[in-house]
């Protein structure tokens, strides 16, 4: 196996007891989470030659500011607990604004997190909604990684079982979609971003979802439509060229080819999804990696 493609582990599930807790407390059946600890995490990696796992809550996220902030605190413990073995992923109190940004100093500053976990939606806010801003400047001041993770969408039964195959990959397009059409790529150039699950249906959807790009409300931008055709530029294509995806819960080999045909194989960042994924599913995914990494280096 090619280490230098898989590594380092970007989406990697923590479940601390004080996560479990608290979606047992609201009602999220959290006793039906598979079972984890730092040892599972460790021998899982060691067995498949992955040197860092870098950990992050799932869905749902904590919408609380004291839970959030528990979360933060364990994980810098686990990180100073186990050295060069795993990084964190801060938790925020996405939508409140207020409380998030001084979540974000505190876990980036003080707890020397490696970033922040941002669920698709929170209860229907969506990322790139206007009001969620000040979140995205403070992220885009500290240059921060953030990964875009799927999350339930507001009216879709839980007990439906197409949920998490449809929903989840389809919700991180739907927060693609609204960061193109606000334009927070562009205003906000310096944030490191990573879409799980390969964007969900975003490499097949890339020139659709960028002709936001060129929108202002129901207004086109004729000026940016003016620029590119006059350079044969696609501004909007190049926008779902310019961030990461992970390979989170995906089906390797169709789903690599798609993704590998839009970015540089330095894009595709490998996430194992564990625990919910299991041992022979993170090695088909490695396989299909160091297959993709062999063909691009060629």
């Amino acid at each position: 196996m090619n280490t230098t493609v898989t590594n380092i582990d970007i989406h990697h599930h923590m479940l601390p007891d004080v996560y479990v807790e608290a979606m047992n407390n609201n009602g999220h059946i959290g006793n039906d989470l598979p079972a984890w600890t730092p040892e599972n995490s460790l021998n899982m990696m060691d067995a498949m030659g992955i040197e860092k796992a870098i950990l992050s809550v799932p869905s749902p996220a904590a919408s609380d500011g004291e839970l959030a902030h528990a979360i933060n605190l364990y994980a810098s413990q686990i990180k100073a607990s186990h050295p060069g073995r795993f990084g964190a992923f801060a938790t925020i109190p996405f939508p409140d604004v207020h409380a998030s940004v001084l979540e974000i100093t505190h876990a980036l500053n003080d707890l020397a997190l490696d970033g922040v976990v941002l669920f698709s939606n929170a209860g229907g806010a969506y990322l790139g909604d206007p009001e969620y801003d000040a979140i995205l400047a403070e992220l885009n001041n500290r240059r921060a990684m953030v990964l875009v993770h799927a999350s339930d969408r507001p009216g879709i039964e839980d007990h439906d079982g197409a949920n998490p195959f449809v929903e989840y990959p389809t919700d991180v397009s739907r927060a693609y979609a609204r960061l193109v059409y606000s334009h927070a790529f562009e205003r906000f150039r310096d944030i490191r971003w990573v879409f799980a699950g390969a964007g969900g249906v975003v490499p097949f959807l890339a020139e659709r979802i960028g002709k936001l790009h060129y929108t202002n409300g129901k207004k086109l931008r004729w000026g940016r439509i003016i620029v590119d055709m006059v350079t044969k530029r696609n501004s909007g294509l190049d926008l779902a060229k310019s961030v990461s995806y992970d390979t989170a819960d995906i089906g390797p080999r169709f789903t690599l080819f798609g993704l590998s045909h839009l970015v540089d194989c330095e894009q595709i960042r490998f996430g194992s999804n564990f625990p919910f994924s299991d041992e022979t599913t993170i090695g088909r995914l490695i396989e299909a990696l160091t297959e993709l990494n062999a063909t691009a280096v060629r």
